[in-house]
């Protein structure tokens, strides 16, 4: 796992089927422009972006009466 910029062949699940999504048609679907596209940060396991702070998570990483483990981050901005 990885937090880092996003990259070609990056991909979030969207469903409960786990049906898959390229990140860049997502970042082009909810208007972020392409100026910002290269530069914001994602939490990343391998090609598979676990969250886009800000955004969305994948539905692979949810919650669900399954889960044996929970991670929480807390991102601070510094002032």
């Amino acid at each position: 796992s990885a937090i880092r910029h996003p990259v070609s062949g990056d991909f979030l699940t969207i469903d409960r089927e786990l049906n898959r999504k390229d990140f860049r048609r997502y970042m082009i679907e909810v208007k972020i422009p392409v100026s910002l596209r290269d530069r914001i940060w994602i939490f990343a396991d391998g090609a598979h972006v676990m969250w886009a702070p800000g955004g969305r998570m994948s539905s692979h990483y949810k919650v669900t009466e399954q889960t044996k483990t929970i991670l929480q981050i807390k991102i601070c901005a510094e002032e």
